[in-house]
């Protein structure tokens, strides 16, 4: 019962979450893989990319998908 209850938590968690609030969740981690990128120019093209705002980001996507 108590799994059960953990688990119904767990998911209601997920699904309050918003697709903003995933993608913002996750800057740092685009942040991190940028750090692998050996030459400073690419670096600084996925920094820019990683710390683009949702609001970029849903723009650019909405355009692809048109």
């Amino acid at each position: 019962m108590r799994g059960l209850l953990l688990s119904g938590l767990i998911l209601g968690l997920l699904v309050g979450c918003t697709n903003k609030d995933i993608y913002s969740s996750s800057e740092g981690a685009r942040q991190q893989e940028c750090q692998d990128v050996l030459t400073s120019p690419e670096r600084e093209l996925c920094l820019d990319a990683a710390n683009k705002s949702y609001e970029q980001y849903k723009r650019e996507q909405d355009e692809v998908r048109r």
